[in-house]
């Protein structure tokens, strides 16, 4: 498995026209957030590390069971309906921004810039 890593552009030559590879912009985030869906259930957790990619450090990590906005929920769930697919596992960066609707109890903004489309 490759893990993610910062790159700088800079350092980029030709030799990357050998394989493919996808470059992303670095998010400033707070935390990560995998939602899970098995069937119609769907788990949303956010993942606390201080990593780039909280994959490759298990042991470091700590999970907090948050709620879905009902926008990714719904995004999510159609997503999954159009693909026929039991199960999904979708990974996003938490920023401060969307922290407040995504992880705060009840009574707080449900408004979220997380989206997916299908």
């Amino acid at each position: 498995m490759i893990w993610a890593n910062t790159v700088d552009p800079d350092e980029l030559d030709e030799s990357v026209a050998a394989t493919a590879h996808m470059f992303q912009a670095r998010v400033d985030k707070v935390a990560d957030v995998r939602v899970t869906v098995v069937g119609e259930q769907v788990f949303a957790v956010r993942i606390d590390n201080g990593r780039l990619d909280w994959r490759a450090h298990y042991p470091e990590l700590t999970y907090t069971l948050i709620p879905c906005p009902p926008a990714v929920r719904q995004a999510i769930t159609s997503y999954m309906r159009v693909y026929d697919l039991l199960f999904g596992a979708f990974d996003s960066s938490l920023t401060s921004e969307d922290e407040s609707g995504m992880v705060s109890g009840p009574g707080s903004p449900s408004r979220s810039t997380l989206s997916l489309t299908p």
